[in-house]
């Protein structure tokens, strides 16, 4: 079996094939795409893709159980924040505060 092979079988997951990278590149354009696309789009397009974006993180942040607890322990909900204009809202933390997660629940927190 060749080693082309053998990684086609594998059943882990190989780094390489695990991001669809041409939606990557669509939505993080290299730089000679972004000079002709997204540089030249008007502040208010631009500000609604930062908004999309943002908003998808909080998203994914209501997942992790560390960033749920601080949002909740601050008394946000999931929706409370509907726009980037929100960010206000979100405790700070700093890295003792990850520190003291870790200790709390190993290996990740």
């Amino acid at each position: 079996m060749t080693r082309a092979e053998n990684a086609r079988q594998t059943k882990l997951p190989l780094y390489r094939t695990s991001i669809d990278w041409a939606a990557f590149y669509d939505e993080y354009p290299l730089p000679d795409v972004f000079q002709d696309t997204v540089y030249l789009w008007s502040r208010d397009r631009i500000r609604a893709l930062q908004n999309e974006r943002f908003l998808n993180v909080i998203a994914t942040g209501w997942k992790n159980p560390f960033y749920r607890a601080r949002w909740s322990a601050a008394g946000l909900q999931p929706g409370d924040i509907r726009s980037i204009d929100d960010i206000v809202k979100l405790p700070t933390f700093n890295s003792d505060d990850v520190k003291d997660d870790l200790q709390r629940d190993p290996p990740f927190g």
